[in-house]
């Protein structure tokens, strides 16, 4: 069965602007917005990493390898100045003997394994409640979507079963997934450290430890593919049969692998289209990330500079008071940044699900949930 692609794009924006900008409503955007995010699709991330350049003792250091030594006022080659060093301060370096049994490597002790085993416990607990949170979410996301409405509490109860069945699956899918990932980094941290690369004493070969390591990375690249390909069909195909019809999730994979069968072609071909059209999403994220970093800085450091001159005006035990108040302040003040982020990030995530609602009704009609 042939479908039109442009058709389906053409209809799953059009939806997007009926809903978010042809009857715009603030409160529905902000229920829309946290929906998506517990659904979790929005996620805007604001860790930037930049260089420091600030130099300075605590910042900068020296460099004897390098033939650099770094003094107040700027660098100097190291034997321009070894003349310098007091005779007295001269030692003979001490050479370091190792113990006979040390190695430097993590997990060669028992404690070692049981701290990993709590860690990964305890991530898992909270990926599980995350995720539970996420399935219901994920089916109030898209009743909010069919029906233009930003309501929570009526769908919430709606998709308690469905939600609960996608959990289910979701849960024994993470702990399958983690199991295997955490697999291959064990078995690729055996291999580096049969060879001593964790051994700082040890005299590593470099290309025999890339080449033990090739083959775990190959494996992780793979398990990622798989998993994507796995995440893809269960939200495009296998979420909404749940919800239009309402049924348990292994009835409903077993519906949505029999129509994969039949359209493999036209599967295939709109997970490549996912991908071209993410790539567009991304650039369009990033535009819209770096003018709402700008804004945000530009307020952010009027908004310190005024607090600033606010508490360097008052006595100390009202700087205590009120610097406790504009850390309050500063900690509202993040999560509504975070928010408003979401908000403008919005219009992609709906598009991007009613995209998939719109495949699988355009390959078979009895799949609309329109």
């Amino acid at each position: 069965m042939q479908i039109s692609f442009a058709n389906i794009i053409k209809d799953s924006f059009q939806w997007m602007v009926n809903i978010l900008f042809k009857t715009f409503n603030l409160k529905k955007w902000i229920a829309l917005t946290f929906i998506a995010i517990m659904a979790g699709y929005l996620s805007f991330n604001m860790n930037f990493n930049l260089p420091n350049n600030k130099m300075n003792s605590n910042t900068m250091r020296s460099c004897p390898s390098a033939g650099l030594i770094f003094q107040p006022t700027g660098f100097l080659e190291a034997d321009e100045i070894v003349i310098a060093i007091p005779v007295e301060l001269e030692q003979e370096p001490i050479e370091y003997m190792p113990e006979e049994n040390e190695t430097g490597a993590f997990l060669d002790e028992p404690a070692d394994y049981i701290m990993v085993g709590i860690v990964g416990v305890i991530v898992i607990i909270l990926m599980g409640i995350f995720t539970w949170l996420s399935s219901r979410f994920r089916f109030i996301f898209i009743e909010s979507i069919v029906k233009n409405d930003g309501s929570i509490k009526v769908p919430w109860a709606n998709n308690k079963y469905i939600g609960n069945q996608l959990f289910l699956f979701y849960l024994f899918y993470l702990i399958a997934y983690l199991g295997v990932m955490g697999l291959i980094i064990f078995r690729g941290y055996v291999s580096l450290n049969a060879l001593g690369v964790f051994d700082q004493h040890a005299n590593i070969n470099f290309f025999k430890a890339v080449a033990s390591i090739i083959p775990h990375i190959l494996l992780f690249i793979l398990l990622l593919f798989v998993a994507g390909l796995i995440y893809f069909f269960v939200e495009n195909l296998v979420t909404p049969i749940m919800f239009k019809k309402k049924q348990g999730f292994v009835a409903c994979w077993n519906e949505a692998n029999a129509l994969l069968k039949k359209n493999i072609g036209n599967f295939i071909a709109f997970f490549f289209i996912n991908i071209g059209l993410g790539f567009g999403a991304v650039m369009a994220t990033g535009l819209i990330v770096l003018f709402f970093v700008i804004i945000v800085f530009l307020l952010g450091a009027l908004v310190v500079m005024l607090a600033t001159g606010i508490l360097s005006i008052l006595p100390l035990g009202l700087k205590v008071i009120m610097g406790f108040i504009f850390g309050l302040i500063a900690i509202v003040g993040l999560i509504g940044v975070y928010f408003i982020a979401n908000m403008l990030l919005l219009p992609i995530a709906v598009f991007f699900r009613t995209l998939g609602l719109k495949f699988i009704a355009a390959i078979d009609t009895g799949y609309d949930v329109f």
